[in-house]
């Protein structure tokens, strides 16, 4: 009904908003966490039912899931300053396919809600539609070079061993936690672990902007949440 595609409209233009926003300043966030807080924020403004404990449960795994990937890469950071470095590559090889098959796995909540809007949109164009979406994401991870500047340049100096590290630490991080059911930010779990990883090797890592992301992690939940609760009930006022 219309409600239901108000509800999905709002909190996907809110989540592609403050990604922006983000994205302006070289930061990445969660667009997981802010599509969640999102579309509790549209719930409560169009009179549906937030379940709480879901909810409270998601924002109590940020701090496990991120710590996880952080002591995980202490170890493998020894380990692998000890690997010759003609043995990486088959590591590297397999840490980024990890890495990539769990990142898709804990994206579920986003291609639920694309998929939920494609049906909405229209249930005999349903495969085209959702082909279009999975382009468009595609084409917007081309663009994500300001982000990697200011994660990869401007916050820290990794090695080769580090950076190996903190990708096969975020990897199993990611399986442990898809294994049992729990919603993380691979963002969260990536950066945490090259953090972690780069000061265990000893290289630079500026305080100050790592300071800066968990902020605006922070800031993700409350700012997604009443910008979805407004702009619902705009469009309530405007279209209904």
């Amino acid at each position: 009904d219309d409600t239901r595609i108000i509800a999905v409209a709002v909190s996907l233009f809110c989540t592609a908003l403050w990604s922006a926003f983000a994205w302006l300043l070289g930061l990445p966030t969660s667009e997981g966490h802010a599509l969640i807080s999102a579309m509790a924020g549209a719930a409560l403004a169009l009179g549906g039912k937030i379940h709480t404990p879901q909810l409270l449960f998601v924002l109590a795994a940020v701090l496990p899931s991120a710590a996880l990937s952080a002591l995980l890469s202490v170890p493998f950071v020894r380990l692998f300053a000890k690997t010759p470095k003609r043995n990486r590559k088959p590591l590297i090889i397999l840490s980024c396919a990890l890495s990539s098959f769990f990142h898709g796995a804990q994206d579920g909540q986003k291609f639920l809600a694309l998929a939920l809007s494609a049906r909405l949109i229209s249930n005999k164009a349903y495969a085209p539609t959702v082909l279009v979406f999975a382009a468009v994401m595609g084409i917007g991870t081309l663009f994500g070079r300001r982000i990697i500047k200011k994660m990869g340049l401007e916050m820290i100096s990794a090695d080769e061993s580090s950076a190996l590290a903190a990708d096969l630490s975020g990897a199993l991080s990611l399986a442990a936690l898809t294994s049992l059911g729990v919603p993380a930010s691979t963002t969260h779990v990536r950066i945490t672990a090259l953090t972690a990883a780069t000061r265990s090797a000893g290289k630079r890592c500026d305080g100050g902007i790592f300071a800066l992301l968990c902020s605006t992690w922070v800031a993700t939940f409350p700012v997604c949440f009443a910008l979805s609760y407004f702009a619902s009930r705009l469009f309530l006022v405007v279209f209904l």
